[in-house]
């Protein structure tokens, strides 16, 4: 459900849900969160930028 109200393709489901599950499991260490939150976000920011039009004034 996450992954259809993000925008996230049917082929990245599993790696994002992957990567979500591993994010929040008890015995994944603090520097591998934050290896995962930054792909997390970069992957993100890349559908978004891929994905989304910019009107001509913004930045």
């Amino acid at each position: 459900m996450i992954c259809m109200l993000l925008g996230i393709p049917y082929a990245d489901h599993d790696w994002f849900n992957d990567r979500t599950t591993a994010a929040f499991r008890r015995e994944t260490s603090a520097a591998d969160r934050v290896g995962i939150f930054t792909e997390l976000a970069s992957y993100l920011d890349r559908r978004n930028t891929t994905t989304t039009k910019r009107k001509p004034n913004m930045p």
